[in-house]
């Protein structure tokens, strides 16, 4: 992760993370080569998309270098994640937009804009909000996609409790995997974290990230609700089908139909 006193080196950082992810989340190329798989075998090449809880943008460039006519809007709250993705990416041609919005205020849908939108896509990013505001969430996703648009949640959606044996196993694995992934030139969260903060050009972001992250609502506590939940929430936020098309251990691709 090296960034000049002037100008920090975009496209390494959003390197530095996709390596970090990857360390927590090896199939993590494989999840969303499936999840556009998905958006063009369903919508075709040129969908309206909303990248939801975008980071530094990993499923949009993904997305917009894969299907010619596709067009995103990539949302989320950390400072940090969009200035690193807008340094790196840019507007791809005028077909990737950036908004900074807050999913615990209700008016983040009016900020998307572009609306109705074929696909809503995420990844690793709902699991931030607790489960009354995910359900919540779900509701105002259904509310921007047209009849028959697409909702694809890539995440960790643990086993319930009929599934203990299921449950210990996934958690165990999972961390058996990270402990064996970073090493070399591959950060944990916490290292990432660090070392950008060791970074002069970076401090004002970051402060800015920490206000923002803090905010009137507090600190964001991270949550996993169970699959079960999110197929109940999601059929109350009316969704007309739902169910996982991809599993690794208990981390899924969740697809729902509107």
């Amino acid at each position: 992760m090296s960034v000049t006193a002037t100008e920090p080196d975009w496209r390494g950082l959003v390197d530095s993370w996709d390596r970090q992810q990857t360390g927590y989340i090896p199939p993590r190329e494989q999840m969303f080569t499936l999840m556009i798989d998905a958006v063009r075998a369903e919508l075709g090449d040129a969908p309206r998309v909303l990248d939801l809880g975008c980071g530094p943008g990993g499923i949009s460039e993904r997305l917009l270098a894969r299907l010619s006519g596709a067009r995103a809007v990539a949302l989320d709250l950390d400072p940090v994640l969009l200035a690193i993705g807008q340094g790196a990416l840019g507007t791809l041609g005028g077909r990737l937009r950036w908004v900074e919005a807050d999913l615990r205020d209700s008016g983040w849908t009016g900020a998307a804009g572009d609306q109705p939108f074929d696909a809503v896509l995420t990844a690793t990013a709902l699991h931030w909000l607790p489960p009354e505001q995910l359900a919540v969430t779900y509701r105002q996703v259904a509310g921007l996609l047209r009849p028959g648009g697409l909702l694809l949640n890539a995440d960790r959606l643990r086993f319930d409790e009929r599934s203990p044996t299921c449950a210990r196993l996934a958690e165990r694995l999972t961390l058996g995997r990270a402990e064996s992934a970073f090493t070399g030139d591959t950060p944990d969260w916490t290292a990432w974290w660090h070392a950008l903060d060791r970074e002069p050009s970076m401090r004002p972001l970051l402060a800015e990230r920490e206000r923002r992250l803090l905010g009137e609502h507090g600190r964001r506590t991270f949550a996993r609700p169970s699959e079960a939940f999110h197929l109940g929430a999601l059929a109350d936020a009316g969704f007309r089908e739902m169910g996982t098309i991809w599993q690794d251990l208990d981390r899924r691709l969740l697809l729902a139909v509107r």
